[in-house]
């Protein structure tokens, strides 16, 4: 599996699968706590696009950072081209709400 739909399908790992409620906030790599556990209950073990991946989000290129979990959004970093891209998707709906395109 490609690192870019890696870091998509852990987004939906963490938003606890199909309930959309309010899960553990992930706000950096390891989790807010550093342990690199959540209190959720029931997570897939593994993921499958025919059984439990919710949606899929295709990135303009290569990540090389942990997505972050906030609220109902995830944020991800992707190259583009020479640049560095944040990108930010709406859990719930597996949508790209908005990006920010940064040089260099």
């Amino acid at each position: 599996m490609d690192l870019k739909w890696v870091l998509v399908a852990l987004m939906a790992m963490l938003s606890g699968g199909t309930d959309f409620g309010i899960a553990d906030e992930w706000p950096q790599w390891r989790g807010g706590d550093l342990t690199s556990v959540s209190s959720e209950n029931d997570l897939p073990t593994v993921l499958d696009q025919e059984k439990n991946m919710l949606w899929r989000v295709p990135l303009p290129g290569s990540a090389g950072s942990s997505p972050v979990v906030w609220g109902d959004h995830a944020f991800v970093t992707s190259a583009d081209d020479n640049s560095l891209v944040l990108i930010c998707i709406d859990i719930a709906k597996g949508e790209i709400k908005w990006k920010k395109l940064f040089d260099g």
